[in-house]
């Protein structure tokens, strides 16, 4: 019947020839994603006739393989020489979030906290009914903050590349991130707006976020970028 061609076909995939056994040696991380979504297709739930598969195992999977499918990206990647960034969009990361990317291999992290970007709101504004909308405009500004996310990155490793964004807008704050820890500051939306009133807005607002960074490192004390980094999150592990 339609379930027993549903596990032989499952069953097959989990016999793989000499071929599949030769592409899982040459590139082991394409192999264990392609092999994941055939799996995925197989074992998700459908209604066709009187074959029914539930999607559960489907889910475990995910839950289960999500961290050793990134470990085998990033090892694979890493042997063509190519670093695997891991990026947070608007909700920030916690310590444990950090922790669990970098014993995965990823090369660096982008913490990216509330305040900046939100996809809860923006899958307000693209919701089809009032409920939705309003439930995304209530998320708005779940998340954990950029600088607790850069103290929980720290707090995990002093030593992996760190950017910081979300919610910056000028000099003073790119000069509070890197004295928290990070290592580069970024901000998109500040840039865009002054793009859109022309080339001379953007430069004149460029040239203003430099000097409040360089009057944030004159009344730190800091001589020089690696002299402002960090020493805030010092300061909090002296008090």
């Amino acid at each position: 019947n339609g379930e027993a061609l549903v596990h032989a076909r499952r069953g097959r995939a989990q016999r793989p020839g000499l071929a599949s056994r030769q592409r899982e040696r040459d590139r082991p991380g394409q192999f264990a994603h392609d092999r994941a979504m055939r799996e995925d297709r197989l074992v998700g739930t459908r209604e066709h006739g009187a074959t029914r598969v539930i999607g559960d195992r489907r889910r475990r999977w995910r839950a289960r393989d999500l961290a050793r499918g990134l470990a085998c990206l990033c090892r694979d990647l890493a042997s063509d020489g190519i670093p695997v960034f891991a990026r947070e969009v608007c909700f920030g990361l916690s310590e444990t979030s950090a922790r669990r990317l970098i014993d995965c291999g990823v090369a660096g992290l982008d913490c990216a906290g509330a305040g900046g970007t939100s996809w809860a709101k923006v899958e307000a504004y693209c919701a089809q009914s009032p409920q939705r909308r309003e439930l995304g405009l209530r998320f708005g500004e779940w998340g954990i903050p950029t600088a607790r996310s850069i103290l929980n990155v720290r707090c995990a490793s002093p030593d992996v590349p760190l950017i910081a964004s979300g919610g910056l807008r000028n000099g003073i704050d790119v000069a509070k991130a890197l004295a928290l820890g990070a290592d580069v500051a970024a901000m998109a939306r500040p840039f865009l707006v002054k793009a859109t009133e022309g080339e001379q807005a953007l430069d004149a607002f460029i040239e203003a976020t430099l000097t409040e960074l360089r009057v944030c490192m004159f009344g730190a004390g800091a001589a020089d970028i690696p002299g402002l980094r960090g020493t805030l999150a010092r300061e909090r592990s002296f008090a």
